[in-house]
């Protein structure tokens, strides 16, 4: 039977990213050690992770991330994977409250956006045209896009939800997506973020609005009960809505290990 066709989105480094781990996710899927929400195949850091899975990861794909890796840990894993020659980034681990999803329903409750404006979300009959629309506004304002089956939901449970202005332009977007194996710790939390506003509509609390939808859509509609993101050190404004959402930081890390030997082959 041939494949469906799927849909990358990210540019042509993501969209090279996400293209090889759409061939290597039947391969991995069934194994809790490995982890993806439609960007790039991971690994579980909290538990002990062999060096040799992220090198051939990252060899394989272009890219290998690793979360929730203990901070105790963390320098040693990113100093071995650079003496190895690869380029490596880092992110701090923010998890949901108790309190998150309750947060969250208070917020759509006390916010409104104008009149004019259309909040929706992604489905399965989503045109193409319109998540080309997102797929441009996201890579525009500093994120990406999962690939089509996982943003659409038939991959993993996923939301992701947007707002328009009048004239139909995007002006926000925030989304969530089932990360861990059915069976790990974690499988009632899922991946959270992706958030993105246009810069004439930032300070109206859009963001913390669209995330709060998220929060409340994915537990409604899948059931999930906690949220991660990773957050860039530094990255106050992110750490700010994370905080009146009731994230906190944890004492883990992303890592991300970036083979430069393949990713030059996506013509970038």
């Amino acid at each position: 039977m041939a494949q469906q066709r799927n849909e990358y989105f990210g540019g042509p480094l993501f969209g090279y990213v996400q293209a090889k781990s759409d061939l290597l996710w039947p391969l991995l899927k069934d194994d809790p050690r490995y982890c993806f929400h439609g960007r790039a195949v991971g690994l579980d850091g909290g538990q002990a992770v062999e060096l040799t899975l992220i090198v051939s990861l990252a060899k394989l794909v272009g890219v290998a991330l690793c979360d929730f890796v203990p901070t105790s840990e963390a320098d040693k894993l990113q100093l071995s994977l650079e003496e190895l020659g690869f380029s490596t980034d880092r992110m701090e681990m923010w998890t949901s409250g108790q309190a998150t999803i309750k947060t969250a329903r208070e917020i759509i409750a006390s916010k409104s956006l104008l009149a004019s404006d259309d909040i929706a979300f992604v489905t399965v009959d989503t045109s193409s045209s319109d998540l080309k629309a997102l797929d441009e506004f996201t890579q525009k304002h500093g994120t990406s896009l999962p690939m089509e089956s996982f943003i659409r939901g038939t991959q993993k449970p996923a939301v992701c939800v947007y707002a328009r202005e009048s004239d139909g332009q995007i002006f926000v977007t925030a989304a969530s997506v089932g990360h861990f194996h059915d069976s790990h710790a974690r499988s009632d939390m899922a991946y959270w973020g992706m958030l993105a506003t246009r810069e004439d509509r930032r300070g109206q609390g859009a963001a913390l609005l669209m995330g709060a939808h998220a929060v409340v859509a994915m537990h409604e509609r899948h059931g999930f009960k906690r949220f991660f993101t990773p957050i860039k050190k530094g990255n106050t404004g992110s750490e700010h809505l994370c905080r009146k959402l009731g994230f906190s930081k944890q004492d883990s890390a992303a890592l991300i290990a970036i083979d430069t030997d393949v990713l030059p082959k996506a013509n970038v």
